[in-house]
C-alpha cells in the first residue's frame, strides 16, 4: 500500500469503490477492504465532530466529554475509554517520572490524576499546564519543553 494512506482522512477521501479496486488484493479481499474503508470513514467523521465540538466549547468550561452508545451506534466495547493503570502497578514504578497534564484535560480530571500519581508513584514530579487540554505538548510547547528540560537536567 502507498505510504500516503497513513490516516483515516487519507483513506476516507478515496471513494469506497476506488479504494476496493486499488487495495482489495493487498488487504486480503473485498470484505476486509470494505471494513477498513468503513472504519476509516467513521473515524474521520467522528474526529471532525469532536474537533468541531471542542472548538465550540468556551475556554473557561470544564467539559465532560464521553461518547455514548447512541453516538457509537451499538453497545460500547468492554475496554472503551482511557486505560487506567491499577494502583498496584503504579506503586511498582521506581524510575524518576515526570507527569504533565493540561489544566483543561477532557478525558480525566487533571487535579485528581496528579493527586493519585503523587500518592502512588514514589519518584514523581508533576505539573499542571495552564490553558492546555489533552494536547498539552502542542498547546503549550515552550512551557512543556521547559518542564521536560528541567526534569532531564535534574534541576528540580
Amino acid at each position: 500500500m502507498e505510504s500516503g494512506l497513513s490516516s483515516a482522512y487519507a483513506i476516507a477521501s478515496i471513494s469506497e469503490k476506488r479504494f476496493m479496486k486499488m487495495y482489495g488484493d493487498a488487504l486480503g479481499g473485498e470484505q476486509y477492504t470494505c471494513v477498513v474503508h468503513q472504519k476509516a470513514s467513521y473515524i474521520n467523521t467522528r474526529t471532525e465532530h469532536i474537533a468541531t465540538a471542542i472548538q465550540e466549547m468556551p475556554h473557561t468550561a470544564k467539559p465532560q466529554f464521553v461518547i455514548s452508545e447512541a453516538e457509537y451506534g451499538r453497545p460500547l466495547p468492554p475496554k472503551f475509554g482511557p486505560y487506567v493503570i491499577p494502583d498496584e502497578e503504579l506503586k511498582k514504578i521506581s524510575t524518576p517520572t515526570l507527569l504533565i497534564i493540561g489544566e483543561q484535560e477532557i478525558i480525566y480530571d487533571a487535579e485528581q490524576a496528579i493527586k493519585r500519581a503523587e500518592e502512588l508513584v514514589a519518584n514523581i514530579q508533576t505539573a499542571i499546564i495552564p490553558n492546555a487540554s489533552h494536547m498539552v505538548n502542542i498547546e503549550q510547547t515552550e512551557l512543556v519543553n521547559s518542564h521536560i528540560l528541567k526534569f532531564l537536567s535534574g534541576n528540580n
